[in-house]
């Protein structure tokens, strides 16, 4: 599959790359449970077969066993260190974590590591290693707009402070990487128009999920999120309600809606709100699911959709859109047919699938869904097969293939019960 804004082709190492016997990842809170942290386990546990000597640096961890319950895998093959915090920290934000990232970077770049990968989201934290790699989930303003000039002035010294104190005479955290790897083409793309940076794009590993016997079940899979606005990324649970009133017709033939997700403080006043909307309608809200029952719950869903960025200015704010969209391909994985919206991540998941294509409005939705829901067995089947194989362009094998091509490292050399390939 190629890759446009690779700098140096696909698969091929830079050559500062070779050599490498010690990594360093950072990821600040670290469990298993959401995808860029599982990405980050993943990434070290593929680096460790590699041969390579792999530590995550957090600043705050959950207990091994906790990680290996939500991961499904142990980690003894890697370390995870959490960093010493500052004892004392400023009350002003920008200062407070301009002190955090020299500590924490201090503390990493004493380990002298050959590879350091920055796994955060918005993270300004500068490169700590011999070659340094800045994973993009997406990309971050740089600067902050302001119209205030006692703030601008504020943010111009602190900005000044960080090069000399923090970046090591780099303009800016960002310029102390060598590379930066992008979730997608859609974030890669975003990245050169912010950043003006080419990137590597290397999609995230996705659990592949076993097909069970289809149940008239649509199912979306997302986290239940308080709070709107133009650049949230919000999961649109509640439009998902609306378009499913209206699918009366599917109602009686007895198909329901399954909405799975995590929830946590405010959230749980969004769920309330949700389950007095759907009041009536078959539909069932499920919150805080462990990782079996959605496994279980994805592999009986026959529909999946998706609603990402539907109330979101693509244009304007694309940080609102699904930057890749894992929980798509696990249920492609599972043979449920997506429905998925706009231009973005899903988007080009599916863009080998023929038959399928994203909604833009509500209308469009309800018509796919129906149509979806009556194909012949042998059209919903043949569609299911092609979504399946698609959705193993995106498994963990050919993951770790990208990463030690990338790397120049060698194929694996520990027995782990499953191939590279």
């Amino acid at each position: 599959m190629s890759e446009p804004h690779a700098s140096n082709g696909e698969g091929a190492p830079l050559p500062s790359t070779r050599g490498i016997r010690t990594a360093a990842l950072y990821f600040p809170v670290l469990n298993a449970r959401g995808g860029a942290e599982r990405l980050t386990l993943v990434m070290a546990l593929e680096l460790a077969k590699a041969g390579v000597q792999t530590t995550i640096f957090a600043a705050q961890a959950a207990p091994a066993a906790e990680i290996e319950s939500d991961l499904g895998e142990s980690i003894d093959s890697i370390a995870i260190e959490t960093l010493p915090g500052p004892r004392r920290l400023p009350r002003l934000r920008a200062v407070r974590q301009a002190v955090i990232d020299r500590a924490e970077g201090a503390a990493i770049r004493a380990r002298r590591p050959d590879l350091f990968i920055n796994c955060d989201y918005r993270s300004s934290l500068p490169g700590s290693g011999r070659l340094n790699v800045f994973y993009c989930h997406f990309p971050h303003e740089l600067r902050i707009d302001t119209g205030n000039p006692v703030r601008r002035a504020y943010f111009w010294v602190v900005e000044i402070a960080r090069r000399v104190f923090v970046d090591r005479n780099a303009r800016g955290s960002l310029e102390t990487y060598r590379q930066i790897w992008a979730n997608s083409r859609f974030t890669a793309r975003n990245v050169e128009r912010m950043w003006g940076r080419t990137t590597q794009v290397v999609y995230p590993p996705c659990d592949m999920i076993t097909p069970l016997a289809k149940e008239r079940l649509i199912i979306a899979v997302g986290r239940f999120q308080a709070g709107r606005g133009p650049g949230v990324p919000h999961k649109s649970q509640e439009y998902l309600i609306d378009v499913f009133r209206g699918l009366t017709d599917l109602h009686t033939a007895g198909w329901r809606l399954l909405l799975l997700g995590g929830a946590a403080g405010e959230d749980t006043s969004f769920v309330a709100a949700l389950r007095e909307q759907s009041a009536g309608l078959p539909i069932d809200i499920w919150v805080n699911p462990s990782r079996a029952e959605i496994m279980e719950s994805v592999g009986a869903a026959s529909i999946f959709w998706h609603a990402q960025g539907v109330d979101g200015d693509a244009a304007r704010h694309p940080h609102s859109q699904e930057h890749f969209g894992i929980s798509t391909v696990e249920a492609m994985s599972a043979g449920a047919l997506p429905l998925v919206y706009g231009a973005a991540g899903p988007a080009e998941i599916l863009e080998p699938v023929e038959g399928l294509v994203p909604w833009q409005d509500r209308d469009q939705l309800r018509n796919e869904t129906r149509r979806l829901a009556a194909l012949p067995t042998a059209e919903k089947e043949a569609l299911e097969r092609q979504c399946i194989a698609r959705a193993r362009d995106f498994d963990r094998d050919h993951f770790a293939g990208r990463l030690r091509s990338l790397l120049g490292l060698a194929r694996a050399s520990v027995t782990t019960g499953r191939s590279d390939s």
